[in-house]
């Protein structure tokens, strides 16, 4: 984001109730979601603008795009998937939740293990920086709005040129649900 800030507005926002946002994190739904991502961008005045999501951030921005095909002049997507319910292994997320609740710490480390499974320890370590932050209680409500979330319907109404980027070593989302994401997307 450094490296890409130094040639063009880079504008990064929290999800409701992650970071410095406010709101009820309660309250986790694709509508509200892309309601508070339309609120953030009307804000700021921005008429069109490059998009670029990440994991379930990806899925977001794919139904914003789908929704706003004036406002999205090209996206990226990375790490993403159309339908968190499809590559679900069963039991899987209910016990990265147990886990969640148990060993804190060690569900830190095990899920920023799974985001990036090999690369620099940094990468992990900001992984894990970030989990601790938000904290077990909405980390566990994270894990399952991420897992409920099917885009699948909105993918064919993007209209924007869209570049699907993934890690072949994902432990989350296989290089099968990139595909799947890319054969969707018209064109």
């Amino acid at each position: 984001l450094d490296e890409l800030g130094r040639h063009r507005r880079v504008i990064s926002y929290d999800h409701r109730g992650v970071g410095a946002s406010l709101g009820d994190a309660s309250d986790l739904s694709l509508a509200v979601e892309i309601g508070d991502l339309s609120t953030v961008v009307d804000h700021l005045g921005i008429e069109r603008f490059d998009f670029w999501g990440v994991s379930e951030s990806g899925a977001i921005c794919a139904a914003y795009a789908a929704q706003n095909p004036d406002r999205v002049a090209r996206l990226i997507l990375w790490n993403s998937c159309p339908s968190g319910p499809a590559i679900a292994r069963p039991g899987a997320v209910e016990g990265v939740i147990g886990l969640i609740q148990s060993n804190w710490k060690l569900a830190r480390a095990a899920i920023s293990d799974m985001v990036f499974p090999t690369g620099p320890a940094s990468a992990k370590q900001a992984a894990a920086d970030s989990l601790e932050r938000l904290g077990p209680d909405k980390s566990a409500r994270r894990i399952e709005f991420f897992w409920s979330l099917d885009v699948t319907d909105y993918l064919p109404r993007i209209v924007a040129p869209v570049l699907v980027l993934h890690r072949r070593d994902n432990a989350l989302i296989p290089l099968s649900a990139a595909r799947s994401l890319a054969s969707l997307i018209p064109d």
